[in-house]
Parts: C-alpha cells; structure tokens; sequence
C-alpha cells in the first residue's frame, strides 16, 4: 500500500489512496494517506516511528524534491546508514542539478 502511494506521487497523482473506503488503522495506511496528501514530512516521522528507515529515507527524498533541505540532509543520513551507496549517488547528483 505505501509503496503505491509513493509510486501515484512520483507520478503526480494525489488522492487515490483516500477513495479506496478503507478505513485509517495501521501506521503503514497512515503512512500511505499521509504520503497521498502530500504530507511527506509527517509521513517520515511515522514511518520512523514503525522502524522503517527504507521508506523514510525514499519519503525524504521526496520531500527533498520539494526543497526540504532538512529532509534531504536526513535522507543522506539515512541512505549512507543503510549503505545505500547507489541511491545516494543518485541523490547527490539530482540535488547538484536541481
């Protein structure tokens, strides 16, 4: 589910996930919503919260995308933790061109 959330705002759409009449229970579907309304930041934070430090990385740099430079420096963080060495370069290089 919140990988589908992140791949409709990736591709511009907003809305999908929170007309699907599935009632808010799980921190991931709150996660999802919250990525669907465009609230990247609060989505972080809860997906830090489950322990999750994959999706809140992907989540920061989308925010990152948006000009958070406070999330684009966690997403660093985060992605060097992981030793997500290819994903950081791809990172470092969208963030030079921005």
């Amino acid at each position: 589910m919140l990988l589908l959330g992140v791949q409709q705002l990736l591709g511009g759409l907003r809305g999908a996930i929170a007309s699907l009449d599935e009632r808010p229970g799980p921190r991931f579907l709150q996660a999802a919503l919250q990525i669907d309304s465009g609230h990247l930041a609060d989505a972080a934070v809860t997906l830090r919260g489950i322990g999750a430090p994959e999706l809140e990385a992907e989540v920061l740099v989308l925010a990152a995308g948006e000009g958070d430079d406070a999330a684009l420096a966690r997403a660093r963080e985060l992605l060097s933790g992981l030793g997500a060495t290819a994903r950081l370069r791809q990172l470092e290089a969208s963030s030079r061109s921005a």
